[in-house]
């Protein structure tokens, strides 16, 4: 009885309808980008800058790698497909990319504190690394409170 309700002002409407997947590069992504290039330098930039600085360290380290591979995979699927019909803008190739990303984070920050523990020697290229690296994660984190409270306050997502 639910799907049988044709009135597009129904919430039941799009369940009726019929979708399915196909390959579309960047489909979604562009949909929502005005600047791919600007869009992965600054969601990625601190993964980017811990892998430059420490890559020696964490390429040996089983978790990283394992976390590296499922974010990677999660990227490729969300940029190689999407859904066709009204869930076409749905996102739902993208949900694994925040779980895969967050945990591909947590691991490399706990290897890069490991390493700033085990650390004995005070040098200036260490403690321009270390600033390098506070200062992007805190304009991150900063940048995702301003995007919380622009959303909070005008309802809108951009």
């Amino acid at each position: 009885m639910i799907f049988e309700g044709s009135a597009p002002s129904s919430i039941f409407y799009n369940f009726n309808s019929k979708g399915g997947v196909r390959i579309d590069p960047l489909g979604v992504w562009l949909e929502f980008s005005e600047n791919l290039g600007w869009d992965l330098l600054s969601s990625f930039l601190l993964p980017m800058l811990i892998m430059v600085f420490y890559w020696q360290k964490l390429k040996t380290q089983k978790d990283f790698q394992l976390s590296a591979f499922v974010f990677l995979f999660s990227m490729i699927v969300f940029f190689s497909y999407s859904e066709t019909g009204p869930g076409y803008l749905h996102g739902n190739f993208y949900w694994q990319i925040p779980v895969a990303f967050f945990l591909f984070l947590l691991v490399m920050i706990k290897h890069v504190l490991v390493i700033w523990k085990d650390e004995e020697k005070k040098s200036l290229s260490r403690f321009i690394k270390k600033n390098l690296v506070c200062m992007v994660f805190f304009i991150q984190v900063l940048s995702g409170i301003y995007y919380l409270f622009h959303f909070s306050y005008s309802g809108y997502f951009f």
